[in-house]
């Protein structure tokens, strides 16, 4: 089994220290001028660390034998959030091939104080969400600068959609070749999506994919 943990830390911040390590006393106490950018970044590294640890502990108790519970929905509103968490999981739990056969998350934010596991049938859960991914669908087209690929995922994000701003998009395998050429290109997306409460569209199910305009000419790397 392999085990996650996170504590709550003060960093120390003299040259001598090491980052990480767990204390009391004043975060400040031996702060100097030159130390104060390196501890900030420690800080905001320890914060993503913590929240990544967090948000995997819920999604694994939220994964029953066969599916992930439907109210992972209300821990994740977020639509686009949600699915990047369940990317994020999927790609953590073990496949049972390699001598691993549970990976557990504790977070001692979590009122339940057993560890949150992810096994082989819990990858095979995800793998299934994944392909369903809009669950409360609306149906809409969406115009925007496609970025952020996931090729491995099968996702993308679309920027500068008007009156959105930005969504992520689920696709399938026929829309590959598409993808891998429209990095930066403007396109038009149609599909399901599910959207926020306020009935923004944070998460869109790509039905079709088409280019409105070529990427911007990029520079050859050749000499």
């Amino acid at each position: 089994m392999l085990s996650l943990r996170y504590q709550k830390a003060i960093f120390a911040t003299s040259p001598s220290a090491s980052a990480g390590c767990s204390g009391t006393g004043s975060a400040g106490a031996l702060m100097n001028p030159a130390a104060q950018p390196k501890a900030r970044l420690s800080e905001q590294v320890f914060a993503s660390v913590r929240s990544a640890v967090r948000s995997l502990s819920v999604v694994a108790r939220h994964i029953g034998e066969a599916s992930v519970d439907a109210s992972i929905r209300e821990a994740f509103p977020d639509p686009a959030i949600r699915d990047t968490v369940l990317v994020a999981a999927r790609r953590l739990a073990p496949t049972g091939r390699r001598g691993i056969d549970s990976v557990s998350f504790f977070s001692p934010e979590s009122d339940d104080p057993s560890p949150a596991t992810l096994t082989p049938l819990s990858r095979i859960a995800l793998a299934s969400a994944l392909q369903t991914p809009v669950q409360l669908p609306g149906s809409g087209e969406f115009v925007g600068v496609l970025r952020e690929i996931d090729l491995d995922a099968r996702r993308f994000e679309i920027r500068g959609v008007a009156g959105i701003g930005s969504s992520r998009c689920a696709y399938a395998e026929r829309h590959d070749a598409v993808v891998r050429k429209a990095l930066d290109a403007q396109v038009r997306v149609s599909g399901q999506y599910e959207a926020l409460v306020s009935g923004r569209p944070r998460l869109v199910a790509v039905e079709a994919l088409d280019l409105i305009a070529l990427p911007p000419t990029q520079l050859s790397l050749r000499d």
